[in-house]
């Protein structure tokens, strides 16, 4: 398993992203999409703007921030 960044709830473009804003949940690593964002591959994550659309749920792709 590995954890990946999803939406806690629907997002805005140019929301300026929040704790409570996303969460890591555990996603089988062999199910993992391509280009998210995974916690293995990351170290600490700073201030981010959300440059699409989310709903909850979606996992973040590194382009979305």
């Amino acid at each position: 398993m590995d954890n990946v960044l999803v939406a806690t709830h629907d997002l805005s473009y140019g929301l300026a992203l929040s704790d409570s804003d996303m969460k890591w949940i555990d996603w089988p690593v062999a199910a993992v999409p391509g280009g998210v964002v995974v916690k293995s591959a990351l170290g600490a994550i700073g201030t981010a703007l959300l440059l699409v659309t989310m709903t909850s749920g979606r996992a973040a792709a590194q382009s979305d921030t």
